[in-house]
């Protein structure tokens, strides 16, 4: 099937048209959508569209990327807190080709992916923004939200029990927990229940 893209909804400067959404192969893609994108040797990078745009005098259309980095982008070795749903959001922005982007996703801040039910395959989540001109991280590791006895940083695709008096999340095998139990307490609140 051949490749059409559409450009809806112009706005003309004085060498530049801008457009509020793109009819990509039948798919329309809009400003702020997180979009799948083919780049050099890599078929699945991620990205937020800023801006659809092409030249007056150039039938290219083009998109301002501010681009998702994998956690391999940014780590060289493999972290057990990192989620295989995981991205981070970027200072980084590139004009790309619109025939690059080939899809939709979706990139949840934490917090509103952790509340989620369930998730498909093309649902992501962001924590932390990478700077590339320093190559940290906002916030730094030192920040993320940790569970357990053992201080861990939290991973979404862990399995966590949750106690039922303070609602504070552990690895089950660090506190022995019963998951078939049909309520559990920690040890600081079985402490504390004590001592009143």
């Amino acid at each position: 099937m051949a490749s059409t893209a559409r450009p809806v909804a112009k706005k003309q400067t004085k060498n530049i048209t801008e457009y509020k959404k793109l009819n990509l192969n039948g798919e329309f893609y809009e400003i702020g959508d997180a979009v799948v994108l083919k780049e050099y040797k890599d078929d699945c990078c991620y990205g937020t569209i800023l801006k659809i745009w092409k030249e007056v005098k150039n039938s290219d259309a083009y998109a301002k990327i501010r681009w998702f980095y994998k956690p391999s982008d940014i780590f060289h070795e493999h972290h057990d807190f990192i989620s295989c749903a995981e991205l981070f959001d970027s200072d980084y922005i590139q004009d790309v080709w619109i025939q690059t982007i080939y899809d939709k996703v979706r990139v949840l801040p934490f917090e509103e992916y952790h509340n989620l039910d369930e998730v498909d395959d093309n649902t992501f989540f962001w924590r932390a923004v990478y700077n590339s001109r320093d190559s940290s991280l906002t916030p730094p590791l030192s920040e993320w939200k940790r569970a357990c006895v053992c201080n861990k940083i939290f991973n979404p695709d862990v399995l966590y029990v949750s106690c039922d008096n303070c609602l504070e999340l552990f690895h089950p095998e660090c506190v022995n927990a019963d998951l078939d139990a049909p309520e559990w307490i920690c040890d600081s609140c079985i402490a504390c229940k004590t001592e009143e």
